[in-house]
């Protein structure tokens, strides 16, 4: 394989790795570059490996940077090595995929987890919990993470139908009347949650054309716990045994007796689909599962997913069931909703009934699968791996960012809640955004964004602790005087959403390990910038700023900028100043 030495190194170790690694399943991120400024001798060739350890154990080689050009590494004679390839894991056992640790870690800390009535019904315990064996469930807010919409079908056409009810067609009679018995029955007063369960489950079933397994056993090496119901589904393998779990319930008789219902039911089916009985489903599946709560004359939908990490989310808020004296309304919702949910079991089931059952991990099984609207990607789009960000591992799930494959070339998808495509467009015309390959709303009310994998650093860590460079700060200028003259607000103008990248980097070959490089940083002249991130971009004097925005002290705001704010221009020029404080150095 040859390359030019006028590439940086990055773009030497996404070369190798499509050439030998990529067909084998080897993450990008598990190649790790080496360089040794005295050059280690090829021959002879049988004691080659040996004497590279040796260099490595006694620190004589050392990581370059990613963003380092290949021609200032390179010194020494055709007949010795500079540069060393190493893969940790190497031979057939190969170093676990960042994505896959995080996943069998979220199935270990299931395992360990107190039982999910303890969790469920003690505030103290919840909250060690969330510190110990976290759940995805956005509680508290750091714990938010992608919408699960990206990873199921079922999911996002759920998300899009519930959205907008007014679309859905009348129920009929029998919908009509089922949901008029399950009201009557949720009003009534029982005795246990044993009782109310026996009331209310049949209507469930009959409205979601589902069977529940009820009492089911779910046994670990600790204890066993009886969970409420299950609706299961045989997979494509006759032959193996254990059924795909598509939808659980947990009932308890009355709201706030007895604990969370919806943390305890999305508890147990995690403490059920972690146990050793369900491996082959979970390495085939992220096991898609519908969670429903019952509390009281109240009910509530989530889904679930496992992937590198076990994440819930509400499709509804807690729907209530009875006491309005004018029924007809509500019960005409209620049907509504039932009959969302009852297609996405259905595919649910289906999806199960299709899945085969595997003894080997299926890392695409912890990636997104989107479900494509109007609008499909123009060339193949494959999905390698959660992008971590450096130095921003809390953020890393919460931001939703995937590193891909665009046909031939190494790209970042973003799934987010809204996006300035035209602000993008603008700037990646002049080389001050990324390239934007693609961007438009998929199933599920989720904007996905695919664009050119940038190699470089953020600002905050490029210049950390310094001023930025006057040719950075003009290539910033330049881009905040293109978007107000279309009229537009960047909102966001932060370090860490202005990137560095070399200036003799050609944007159309960008790829590598990107946003967050781990490189020592070059030349300051050699560098120049690109805003990322338009999420918040925006009409002037229209748009607003998120209702969320971090406005507790940490980040040092030009004035006016407030949560749900209207966006200024000037709020930009005001941040502008802010990029570098009296305090850091030259």
């Amino acid at each position: 394989m040859e390359v030019d030495d006028n590439v940086v190194v990055q773009h030497l170790v996404m070369r190798i790795w499509e050439e030998w690694f990529q067909d084998e399943k080897v993450g990008m991120g598990e190649l790790k570059l080496f360089h040794s400024s005295s050059g280690i001798p090829i021959n002879p060739r049988d004691t080659l490996y040996s004497r590279v350890h040796d260099y490595e154990t006694h620190g004589q080689l050392t990581k370059p940077g990613y963003t380092d050009l290949i021609s200032g590494l390179i010194t020494c004679a055709r007949t010795e090595f500079q540069l060393v390839l190493h893969i940790k894991s190497g031979g057939q056992r190969r170093e676990v995929h960042s994505d896959e640790r995080a996943h069998l870690t979220a199935v270990k800390n299931a395992r360990d987890a107190p039982s999910p009535s303890s969790v469920a019904g003690d505030v103290e315990t919840f909250m060690a919990e969330q510190e110990i064996h976290p759940i995805y469930n956005g509680r508290p807010n750091n714990l938010c993470s992608s919408p699960i919409a990206i990873y199921s079908d079922a999911f996002a056409v759920l998300r899009d139908t519930l959205s907008d009810l007014t679309t859905t067609p009348a129920p009929n009679r029998t919908q009509v009347v089922t949901i008029a018995n399950l009201l009557l029955s949720a009003t009534k007063i029982y005795d246990s949650d044993w009782d109310r369960g026996y009331a209310l489950l049949p209507h469930v079933e009959r409205l979601l054309d589902v069977h529940f397994d009820r009492h089911v056993k779910v046994a670990t090496t600790k204890e066993t716990y009886k969970a409420n119901g299950f609706a299961r589904q045989q997979l494509a393998d006759p032959s193996f045994t254990e059924r795909g779990a598509y939808v659980y319930i947990e009932v308890k008789n009355e709201l706030g007796l007895g604990g969370d219902g919806g943390l305890q039911g999305a508890l147990t089916l995690l403490k059920h689909i972690s146990q050793d009985p369900y491996e082959r489903i979970r390495n085939a599946s992220c096991c898609p599962c519908i969670v429903i709560s019952i509390a009281g004359p109240y009910i509530c939908f989530f889904g679930a997913v496992l992937v590198d990490g076990f994440i819930s989310q509400q499709f509804t808020d807690y729907i209530y069931l009875g006491g309005d004296p004018f029924m007809n309304e509500r019960i005409i919702h209620v049907a509504k909703v039932f009959d969302a949910v009852r297609n996405a079991t259905g595919s649910l089931r289906d999806y199960y009934d299709h899945l085969l059952p595997s003894r080997m991990r299926n890392r695409e099984r912890l990636l997104p699968s989107p479900t494509y609207g109007l609008h499909r990607p123009t060339l193949p789009l494959t999905f390698i791996e959660r992008f971590h960000y450096q130095g921003r591992q809390t953020d890393n799930h919460r931001r939703s960012l995937f590193r891909g494959k665009f046909g031939d070339e190494i790209v970042l998808v973003k799934f987010c809640q809204t996006y300035n495509e035209r602000a993008h467009r603008e700037l990646a015309h002049s080389n001050l955004a990324p390239q934007l390959h693609f961007c438009s709303k998929i199933r599920g009310g989720i904007m996905m964004v695919v664009m050119g994998f940038v190699e470089g650093r953020d600002a905050h860590y490029q210049f950390k602790n310094q001023k930025l460079p006057a040719d950075i700060m003009d290539d910033v200028k330049s881009a905040i005087h293109r978007l107000h003259e279309m009229g537009l607000v960047f909102g966001d103008l932060r370090r860490p959403n202005i990137m560095i990248v070399p200036k003799d980097l050609d944007a159309a070959s960008a790829g590598g390990n990107g946003i967050a490089g781990v490189g020592e940083k070059g030349a300051i002249s050699g560098f120049r910038a690109m805003l990322v991130d338009f999420d918040w971009a925006g009409e002037h004097d229209q748009a607003t700023y998120p209702a969320l925005l971090n406005y507790t002290g940490e980040i040092d705001w030009a004035d006016g900028v407030k949560p749900a704010a209207v966006m200024k221009k000037q709020h930009d020029l005001d941040m502008i100043g802010k990029l570098n404080p009296k305090s850091f150095a030259r």
